[in-house]
């Protein structure tokens, strides 16, 4: 008998934007919008199930199953939507989007607990199986975030972690365009910094995405 595989994508978007009568409202100035613009613009889009190209690609190319990560203002809801549609071919991650969202509208400040609060009512449903993709940050601020205060806000999600036995995934590299730096992910540019995390919290198990060349890691160190 010829052994099979069962091939899982653990890193995909099955949501997307339509961009344009958001970007249209903005009323930018095209010659002088820039990577930030855009980005930011692209968290108050509203984004649409993209599962059935994804199924075409995913027959295409033999991949079996997908783990579906949230991102940009992608929502906890529509990818449990797609996992119920489709349960034998999706599983998800959640994340803070509605406390991010909030905060970004300026309709409240971003803590912690707002977070930690909104992932474990995600979690509690057993819909999701960890939190990513990255692990949620202080939004509205500019400013350098260092070692010390970000380990003091992951901590608590990784005890939300250990709390209902998941998987956490942590943001590494730098995404061409997005204004990811010290003052928002730090470990995205410092992934070395989560070897501490993971001594502190050896049963709870830390996926680093995009952990290859992206990002160029693999690369310089």
């Amino acid at each position: 008998m010829k052994m099979g595989r069962f091939i899982v994508d653990g890193h995909v978007h099955a949501q997307r934007f339509a961009a344009g009568p958001g970007f249209k409202k903005k009323q930018f100035d095209k010659k002088n919008v820039g990577y930030n613009d855009l980005a930011l613009t692209m968290r108050e889009l509203e984004p649409y199930d993209n599962s059935a190209s994804l199924l075409y690609d995913m027959d295409c190319y033999d991949v079996d199953m997908c783990l579906l990560l949230p991102a940009l203002g992608m929502t906890n809801e529509l990818n449990a939507q797609i996992v119920e549609n489709h349960p034998d071919r999706f599983i998800a991650l959640c994340t803070s989007e509605k406390t991010t969202r909030r905060a970004l509208a300026g309709e409240e400040e971003w803590t912690t607990e707002l977070a930690v609060q909104e992932i474990d009512e995600q979690l509690s449903t057993g819909k999701f199986a960890g939190i990513g993709e990255g692990i949620p940050a202080k939004v509205g601020k500019r400013r350098t975030t260092g070692q010390v205060e970000r380990m003091d806000i992951i901590r608590p999600f990784m005890d939300l972690a250990r709390k209902h036995n998941v998987v956490v995934h942590v943001h590494s590299g730098i995404p061409m365009g997005y204004p990811l730096t010290h003052h928002f992910w730090p470990e995205t540019l410092n992934p070395m910094w989560m070897y501490d995390i993971a001594v502190e919290y050896p049963d709870v198990t830390l996926v680093l995405d995009h952990g290859g060349v992206q990002g160029w890691w693999s690369e310089k160190f």
